[in-house]
């Protein structure tokens, strides 16, 4: 019996561990929050902003020009709309950090908050949609790749 307990509290230990983001697991965690808005700039000018609100001690990995990066930069792809006319490039505002990791190798991170911005002119009322890819971590542990689906409201 007490072999059984032993093995039960050792299943439970790692279960809690996993929960908390402490080893690779797959089990879901919470890591931060996205966010899609619109700010209107002129009656066919908008912003698109993808805001996140990282949890404490989660980063949003950044790769780096170096070689043998295992982190990502985050990706914007925009499904075909012949109503949007994309202009710049998409802008960040956060605190960029850059780091020696020994297991992500070199990489960059945001933390806390970040947003990224791109602008768009329609012409009429459309959505703007598509995947946003992106890699969240901790100190210790590059994170999974991961995708998300979004979609803007615009011209309304």
């Amino acid at each position: 019996m007490a072999g059984k307990l032993i093995v039960f509290f050792f299943c439970l230990q790692q279960l809690i561990a996993y929960n908390a983001g402490a080893t690779g697991s797959k089990i879901a965690v919470d890591k931060g929050k996205w966010t899609f808005t619109v700010h209107k700039i002129t009656d066919t000018s908008y912003e698109l902003i993808f805001h996140l609100q990282l949890r404490n001690g989660y980063r949003l990995w950044t790769n780096s020009m170096e070689a043998n990066v295992n982190t990502i930069a985050p990706s914007f792809t925009y499904n075909n709309n012949s109503n949007i006319k994309f202009y710049g490039c998409v802008n960040h505002f956060g605190t960029l950090t850059k780091v020696k990791c020994t297991k992500c190798n070199t990489g960059n991170y945001y933390s806390g908050s970040v947003d990224f911005t791109q602008k768009v002119i329609v012409y009429g009322p459309t959505k703007v949609d598509g995947e946003l890819g992106y890699q969240i971590g901790r100190e210790s542990q590059c994170g999974e790749p991961a995708t998300l689906a979004f979609a803007f409201d615009v011209g309304n």
